[in-house]
């Protein structure tokens, strides 16, 4: 049986869906972009949460724009170079959040609040359902729109995210997604296994911007251990598939995400210091679509966009 729970976290509100017969719980933020914050199940008998949070209030309203641990990537994915971009023969410049490098990165949805719309729950699964409107207030951006997330954890420890975007303006809207999520077991990233297809890996320049070109990539078409590898890397996904497997801990989490055009087209995948954890990051695009075009979404207006993505978690 499954319920779903309202409680306060400092300042802000969580929701919660539980499944009460395994205690497995996702935690939702919506005041920050509906983020994910925790995803606990049992593993060996103890229950455990398999992606990284904020621990505590402060935390998370303190970071969480600087990590994007649970992050929505919205209305774009990664980087956008200098955060500049033309469009229908416009030029946008985008707030700079990522200093350093001197871009804009991984879009603004985390500063909207969401509101609960909707849920049901039942015997085998719960689901919560959260609108956000944006009415093209952030310089660089002025294109509205709103966005409706689902979220519904199943039976088995499976989770299923559908998004949906509506271009509300008068005029036609550039967009991508993405979400972020920082996976974890326990065990050291460098002991896990990886398997990925990818078309071809994306080559970057020491600015993490895409040069246009493309190498194969095949080291872990079978499942081999990550060992010293490190990622900050974007891969064509066509398969739209990424297996990682703890032996020790029995566990196999299965990232899927729908394909093709107008979809997850794209996976980032991304080693933090520490080599605690491994962001598996389904995108629609590229980095810097907004400027490159590949995998760009556009959207006329009253348009809508559905896409979806999850994770199983096999014991």
């Amino acid at each position: 049986m499954f319920s779903i729970i309202k409680e306060n976290f400092g300042e802000f509100i969580t929701v919660t869906l539980h499944n009460r017969n395994t205690n497995s719980k996702l935690t939702i933020v919506p005041q920050l972009g509906c983020l994910i914050n925790d995803w606990k199940l049992p593993i060996l008998g103890k229950n455990y949460g398999v992606l990284d949070n904020y621990g505590t209030p402060e935390d998370l309203s303190k970071n969480h724009l600087i990590s994007y641990k649970g992050a929505r990537l919205l209305p774009f994915p990664n980087r956008i170079a200098g955060g500049s971009y033309e469009f229908d023969g416009k030029h946008y410049q985008l707030p700079i959040n990522f200093n350093k490098e001197g871009h804009a990165a991984h879009g603004f949805i985390s500063s909207i609040d969401f509101n609960l719309i909707g849920e049901t729950k039942g015997n085998d699964f719960a689901r919560t359902n959260f609108e956000g409107d944006y009415q093209g207030e952030i310089v660089g951006y002025p294109f509205p729109f709103k966005i409706v997330l689902t979220y519904e954890l199943r039976k088995r420890n499976l989770l299923e995210i559908k998004v949906k975007v509506t271009n509300t303006g008068r005029s036609r809207m550039p967009f991508g997604d993405g979400w972020h999520p920082y996976f974890k077991t326990g065990s050291k990233v460098n002991s896990l296994k990886l398997r990925i297809i990818p078309e071809y890996a994306v080559d970057v320049d020491s600015r993490m911007i895409p040069t246009g070109a493309e190498s194969k990539f095949d080291t872990f078409s079978e499942s081999m251990e990550i060992k010293e590898q490190f990622f900050d890397s974007c891969f064509k996904n066509p398969a739209g598939r990424v297996s990682i497997i703890d032996e020790q801990k029995e566990l196999e989490a299965l990232f899927w995400q729908e394909t093709g055009h107008n979809q997850y087209q794209f996976t980032q995948l991304y080693t933090p210091e520490g080599r605690d954890t491994i962001s598996v990051e389904p995108v629609t695009s590229e980095p810097n679509a907004f400027n490159s075009g590949k995998g760009l979404i556009i959207l006329e207006p009253n348009q809508s966009i559905h896409l979806a993505h999850g994770i199983e978690i096999h014991q």
